[in-house]
C-alpha cells in the first residue's frame, strides 16, 4: 500500500496555481483540489507544522487535508495540546 502512495505521489504532475507562466507542482504526498488551485495533503498524512506531508500516526482518524492543528485524535489517545504532535 505505502509502495502504491508513493508512486502515484511521485507520478502526480499537478500544478497549483496554473498559467502557462507560473506552474507549480505539488510537494510530495499532496495533490491538487479539484480547480488545481492549491495543494491538499493525501490520504494517511497531514501538513506538519513546516509544511511537508507527515503520516498519520497511530490514534489519529485519517481525513482529507488535515494539518497539525486539526488533527482528530481517536478515543482512547490523546495530546497534550492543539499544537502537539506527538499522540
Amino acid at each position: 500500500m505505502m509502495f502504491a502512495v508513493i508512486l502515484i505521489a511521485l507520478l502526480v504532475q499537478a500544478h497549483v496555481n496554473a498559467t502557462p507562466e507560473t506552474c507549480l507542482a505539488c510537494p510530495l504526498f499532496q495533490a491538487p483540489n479539484a480547480e488545481q488551485t492549491v495543494c491538499m495533503v493525501m490520504p494517511g498524512y497531514y501538513l506538519g507544522p513546516d509544511g511537508q506531508s507527515v503520516p498519520i500516526p497511530r490514534g489519529v482518524q485519517d481525513e482529507r487535508n488535515m494539518t497539525f492543528e486539526t488533527l482528530d485524535v481517536e478515543e482512547g489517545f490523546w495530546r497534550l495540546t492543539q499544537n502537539s504532535t506527538n499522540i
